[in-house]
């Protein structure tokens, strides 16, 4: 908890940027790391069928049930620029290399970095040369943590993104995700999806209308030929950020505990909606003219 400097008559919008809890030490999580796929463009309003949701349906019916999926897609989202939302590159130290309890690590993404960059030849060398490179580091980063790698191979462009040697760069990176050895595991999406007289395009049944995101019947057939294997291995134990090969136990304080704030000494130089005390506080000065420090 902590307090912010606020008037008392104004809306105020929260956004919860993590949870912790008490949890068993056998139990991490799957990060996964990807665009609009993986964020559920394609599913259902409200329905929670994206295939992350799908997919742990799945592992708790198979008695995997300490393995949890934190879905750090965004839509519209590239490796290695920004489209919409921070570049793969500059946000998955953020959102996966430096959150808690993680054990696995997976990358599902590119789509867009292909399909936004020029249709030349020379531009698509470059593109998938450089999503090689970004993958190749977001793996020796979450290793170097101890956490298991998974990488999937991506899926169709899509008329809006064909043309061009747009293909040709989608088929050389996923070859390369195929078989260069890279990741622990490798779950081929482009195989499961793919229709097998056109393997540029999605299978009909899996295409939510504009070949590049898949349906919610593509969605389940992602999360049924998820292999649960690697969740059932021993090894990757999760680690704290900066403590490569521990155990982790996130710690909450007890919520009997009264808040620990120490007053600010009279400044009045804290910007309205600035930290103004709360547990751990040590700045100074105190709010600007017309202003409150009220708990949130």
């Amino acid at each position: 908890m902590y307090r912010v400097n606020a008037f008392g008559s104004d809306w105020r919008r929260y956004f919860i940027a993590g949870v912790e809890g008490f949890v068993s030490s056998d139990s991490s999580t799957l990060i996964i790391l990807g665009d609009s796929i993986t964020d559920g463009r394609g599913s259902t309003d409200d329905a929670n069928n994206r295939w992350p949701d799908l997919l742990l349906n799945r592992m708790r019916s198979q008695g995997i049930t300490n393995v949890a999926i934190g879905n750090q897609a965004a839509g519209g989202n590239c490796v290695l620029s920004q489209c919409l939302g921070p570049s793969l590159v500059s946000r998955y130290t953020r959102d996966a290399i430096n959150q808690e309890g993680v054990k696995y690590v997976m990358i599902f993404e590119g789509v867009n970095d292909i399909g936004n960059g020029g249709q030349d030849a020379g531009s698509q060398q470059r593109i998938g040369d450089q999503l090689i490179s970004a993958f190749q580091q977001i793996v020796r980063d979450s290793k170097a943590k101890g956490y298991k790698t998974i990488g999937a191979t991506i899926t169709a462009l899509g008329s809006g993104y064909s043309g061009g040697s747009r293909e040709q760069t989608r088929q050389r990176v996923n070859q390369w995700i195929r078989t260069s050895g890279t990741f622990d595991l490798v779950v081929d999406f482009d195989q499961i999806l793919r229709n097998p007289s056109n393997q540029a395009q999605l299978a009909q049944q899996y295409n939510s209308g504009d070949g590049l995101h898949p349906n919610v019947a593509g969605f389940q057939a992602i999360a049924d030929n998820f292999p649960l294997d690697i969740f059932r291995t021993s090894g990757g134990t999760p680690t704290t950020p900066g403590q490569p090969g521990t155990t982790t136990t996130p710690v909450i304080p007890p919520t009997s505990q009264a808040p620990i704030v120490t007053p600010p000494p009279a400044a009045g130089n804290i910007p309205k909606y600035g930290q103004c005390g709360g547990n751990g506080w040590t700045g100074s000065g105190t709010c600007v003219a017309g202003t409150t420090c009220r708990v949130s």
